[in-house]
């Protein structure tokens, strides 16, 4: 921090004072503890803290309460102005800070929304401390999704909290106050340019600005959005202002090309661009001559405010401290004093109690009183320095004579020797060595203060602070302090053992020796030992060793052999098997006397009963080896096998092949497997043929002649991979069993050494009754189905044949009571329509017949498809009803098949009859295309349509949906039957309300030579 001149000679006048009433030091007795760490994350980057210099405020301050360690981080939002890489970056920090700090100080929303969404669960009690912040909460990592449409919709900043624990101090910014100042220093402003980055494109912004301006008469807003323009364009823009214009800033650090250079490239080229000043709605410096001004809170005092509530968290708790709030301090009104004059404003205009800065008054104003002391003070010290000089002159020589020695003696020791005054200068440095140096100068080395190069060491505060307080300890009790500290990352990590002893009254040496390959050969074999260790008590097997040269004592065990024998096995530690009054001490002495004769490993079965019951609980096996080390101690290596669970296995193993062989059995399943090299059947219990291994052919033998081929066939493709199971039923002609169903199933079961299947397993299972069943049931089903079927069928074409009787009856009697023409017409037309109807249902009726006798005639012919279409246009074009037109759509070229033209023309001439009954407007489309190799024929109509559940019954016989239109029902299913029989398939789309499709395609038969 820079001193003023005043600041400087009140220091020196106090300097003087005390030299010359003072001739030692007064040494103030300080406890040594350890600083309490403070983690502070900037969102900004370090060119913002160099204008409102607030983290140095806040470290001075706090510093100035306590010792406390502050590590600063710099996020750099601007640089970096996505939400994926704040988080990733602060997941770095975490990962690098493995001491976790006491506090952690967030400066910025930007901080916050990164800290609480990546913060690791051992760091949530941390307390944190917020400042830089606005009232309101902007959640970067939903901002995409975000819906904000104004300032009343933003969450208050406290509800983003959730479980940490946080407080801080929040700032306002004085928007309002800092336009109307624009207007009172200079009421010919028309227009107010806020220049603003608006890194996050909040799109709200210019209309909350708009509505601030409003309330200053006859001001106006440009707002110039760091989203949308980049920093040379902001600069054009400028350039083309008049007189009328003011120019506001919020913050210029980023743009809309995410310049990094913006806020420099801005100031550096705005006196060129224009002799505009800029008023500043916030604390961005006071170095920056291009700033005129504005009404703000300052960087410094947010950064006091801010030290004192970190303070008191450090001291008092979460709990103790005051809750989120606006910061305390006041804003005021900041003039730059030489911008201001130069600009032409009046001094008058500013209101009472502003600051002015970059001031420079008079040396005589300034310290007219210091001039004075100092001059008095230079008089005195002269008297007094010429009596001291002689004095001082015969102690330097003596201790120069001394010194020499002593350096001489230091050069000869091989570690290096740094030499520090009472204030911690360092003095001297003899055997300079690089692993403490790393590159500097010795000679700009000595003279320079430790505390000034701890500043230069910022990220190893830890090493400073830990030679720092050993060394001030060496000076004020004149104690011998030894210690350790590391220094570097990675592989330049270099470890230090340093040793600081008094020299003389005012003066302390530090040796410091390089243990580097030390350290790293010590944690090296405890990593390896710990690794050893970590492998044996996780072995899969119990393990313990005796001693043999210690009368069988054990020397070691790991877990598994306490689980094994169900206790702690370390009180055995140090102690053998007698001395433990084990009952089968004797019998495990005899056993190690057995394995230290022999050269290979013996092993023994262990058996434990339960004491109750005194039956088998727990089985084991041990393998007892000797082992002799290189100076011929003798050791009994001893592992432990836990076969409980193998011998449950075998016995539930056994149990359950006993219930399978009995469940078999009692289901008449044998098991069979097959040799596919040998084609060779294997059966334990065979009921076909005598003896247990039979060839494919014998087996066959036995088989049904027509199933011969399907077992065959199954056997072939299961053991060539091309079924996974073969799954049959086969009929057998034993002489034992006489003929017989039988289920077939197998599956590959082993493979030889070229991957090919060699082996097939399965099952046979009798289901002669089972067949025998089916088939009684199946025979039932069909006889009643028909029965009924028979029923139905009568019922119908009672009904169906009586209501066109009835009608031909009916008005055939009343032709002949008629006696007008037209009525006589009428009555004709309507018994011939009864009589095409009753024609029809007999026609239907015989087809029907026919088909159920499978006696349906097919005569096959040339058919010429246009003249069949054509021929049935001409009939059909006078049945459709009035408004509805009848479409024929015919390919291109015209085709000529081979096969049955009146079929063809029956089930056509039933699609169009059904849909000119069911048309009243729109049209109906016949017609045919080609789809591959088969022609589709089919009929459109615009009609009522079929509902979605009757759509896949329309093919039934009697099916009708329509009790109201004429019509038996038998049509649409004798049309199916007509085109199965014809090779192809028919089918029906339709919708309720918007018509129907119905269609069949048949095989493109070519027309005979």
């Amino acid at each position: 921090m820079r001193l003023s001149g005043k600041s400087k000679i009140y220091g020196l006048l106090i300097y003087l004072i005390v030299f010359v009433l003072f001739s030692f030091r007064i040494q103030a007795s300080t406890m040594k503890m350890e600083d309490p760490r403070v983690l502070l994350i900037s969102s900004y980057s370090p060119i913002k803290e160099e204008g409102n210099r607030m983290i140095t405020s806040f470290i001075t301050h706090l510093r100035g309460n306590a010792d406390v360690a502050v590590s600063v981080e710099y996020m750099d939002s601007e640089a970096s102005p996505t939400f994926e890489d704040w988080a990733g970056w602060m997941l770095q920090l975490f990962e690098a800070y493995k001491q976790q700090p006491e506090m952690v100080v967030l400066l910025g929303n930007e901080a916050w929304s990164a800290y609480r969404a990546t913060c690791p669960e051992s760091w949530r009690d941390t307390p944190v401390v917020l400042g830089c912040m606005k009232g309101i909460f902007i959640d970067f990592e939903h901002l995409p999704t975000l819906k904000m449409f104004g300032m009343e919709t933003m969450k208050p900043t406290k509800e983003s909290f959730g479980d940490f624990k946080v407080t801080g101090y929040a700032f306002r910014d004085f928007l309002l106050d800092n336009f109307k100042l624009i207007k009172k220093l200079n009421p010919r402003i028309r227009h107010v340019a806020f220049c603003y980055d608006n890194r996050y494109n909040i799109s709200f912004f210019e209309e909350y600005l708009n509505s601030l301006c409003d309330q200053v008469d006859s001001l106006d807003l440009c707002y110039l959005d760091g989203g949308k323009l980049s920093t040379q364009q902001l600069l054009d823009s400028i350039s083309q202002m008049d007189d009328s214009y003011a120019l506001l800033s919020g913050g210029w650090y980023t743009d809309a090309v995410q310049y990094p250079h913006a806020h420099s490239m801005l100031h550096n080229e705005l006196p060129h661009q224009t002799s505009m000043s800029i008023f500043q709605s916030l604390d961005q410096g006071k170095t920056n001559m291009n700033f005129i001004g504005g009404y703000y809170i300052s960087g410094e005092e947010m950064g006091k405010d801010l030290a004192s509530l970190a303070h008191s968290v450090l001291t008092k708790g979460i709990s103790g401290s005051p809750e989120f709030q606006y910061t305390p301090s006041r804003p005021r009104y900041y003039i730059n004093y030489p911008t201001f004059m130069e600009a032409s404003l009046k001094l008058s205009s500013l209101p009472e109690g502003t600051i002015f800065y970059n001031k420079t008054p008079s040396l005589w104003e300034q310290h007219s009183l210091e001039i004075i002391l100092l001059v008095c003070l230079i008089i005195l010290m002269i008297v007094i320095f010429y009596g001291i000089l002689m004095y001082r002159k015969r102690k330097e020589d003596a201790y120069k004579t001394a010194n020499l020695k002593m350096m001489e003696l230091l050069s000869r020791m091989p570690d290096m020797a740094t030499i520090f005054d009472a204030e911690l200068n360092i003095v001297d440095i003899v055997n300079p060595q690089e692993h403490t140096l790393r590159g500097k100068d010795v000679k700009k080395m000595i003279g320079r203060n430790l505390r000034e190069i701890r500043e230069e060491y910022s990220k190893y505060e830890d090493m400073m602070d830990s030679i720092i307080g050993n060394v001030r300890t060496t000076i004020e009790t004149g104690e011998v302090k030894v210690f350790n500290y590391e220094y570097g990352k990675g592989d330049s990590l270099t470890y230090t053992k340093a040793r600081v002893v008094p020299f003389g009254k005012k003066y302390v040496i530090c040796f410091t020796h390089d243990v580097t390959p030390h350290v790293i050969a010590e944690r090296e074999i405890l990593r390896l030992k710990t690794f050893l260790q970590s492998i044996i008590d996780n072995l899969p097997v119990g393990l313990f060793i005796k001693d043999v040269g210690n009368e069988f004592r054990y020397l070691f065990y790991n877990n598994k052999v306490s689980e094994f024998y169900g206790e702690h096995f370390s009180v055995l530690l140090g102690k053998n098997d007698f001395e433990e009054n084990d009952p089968k001490a004797a019998q495990y002495r005899e056993e190690d006397l057995d394995v230290l004769k022999k050269d290979g490993p013996i092993s023994y079965n262990r058996v434990f009963y339960d004491e109750e019951s005194g039956l088998p609980v727990r089985w084991g096996i041990t393998t007892k080896t000797r082992l002799e080390d290189q100076e011929g101690n003798l050791y009994i290596v001893s592992t432990i096998v836990d076969t409980t669970e193998l011998h449950e296995n075998e016995r539930e193993l056994k149990e359950s092949k006993m219930k399978l062989d009995f469940t078999l059995k009692a289901a008449q399943i044998i098991s069979w497997e097959y040799n596919v090299d040998a084609r060779s059947f294997y059966s334990p219990d065979s009921t076909i043929f005598e003896g247990t291994v039979i060839s494919l052919e014998d087996y066959l033998s036995f088989v049904h002649p027509d199933d011969r081929i399907l077992l065959s066939r199954g056997l072939e493709e299961l053991a060539g991979g091309k079924i996974p199971v073969m799954d049959i039923q086969i009929r057998t002609i034993a002489p034992v069993l006489g003929n017989r169903w039988f289920g077939m199933h197998a599956v590959p079961y082993g493979q030889d050494g070229d991957g090919r299947i060699s082996k097939l397993i399965g099952l046979r299972s009798d289901i002669t009754d089972l067949k025998m069943t089916d088939e009684l049931i199946r025979l039932r089903d069909k006889a009643e189905e028909a029965n009924r079927l028979k029923s139905a069928f009568l019922a119908n074409m009672s009904h169906e044949i009586r209501t066109p009787l009835n009608a031909i009856v009916g008005f055939s009697n009343l032709i002949a009571m008629a006696e007008e023409k037209e009525e006589i017409e009428e009555y004709v037309k309507i018994v011939e329509t009864n009589n095409e109807l009753l024609l029809q249902l007999i026609n239907d009726i015989l087809d029907l017949s026919k088909i159920e006798a499978g006696q349906l005639d097919f005569n096959y012919t040339d058919v010429d498809l246009p003249e069949l279409f054509s021929n049935l246009y001409q009939v059909y074009k006078s049945r459709v009803k009035e408004g509805v037109d009848l479409i024929c759509r015919l390919p291109s070229p015209e085709y000529v098949i081979h096969s049955e033209k009146n079929r063809l023309t029956q089930v056509v001439s039933n699609f169009l009859s059904n849909a000119c009954k069911y048309t009243s407007e729109g049209s109906i489309t016949m017609g045919y295309e080609k789809q591959g190799d088969t022609l589709r024929f089919f009929v459109t109509d615009t009609g009522k349509g079929i509902a979605g559940e009757n759509v896949p019954h329309v093919f039934e016989r009697f099916a009708k949906f329509d009790s109201f239109v004429q019509g038996t029902g038998l049509g649409l299913s004798i049309c199916e039957s007509i085109v199965q029989s014809l090779g192809g398939e028919i089918g029906a789309e339709s919708e309720l309300g918007k018509g129907s499709t119905f269609w069949f395609t048949i095989p493109q038969q070519p027309e005979s030579l």
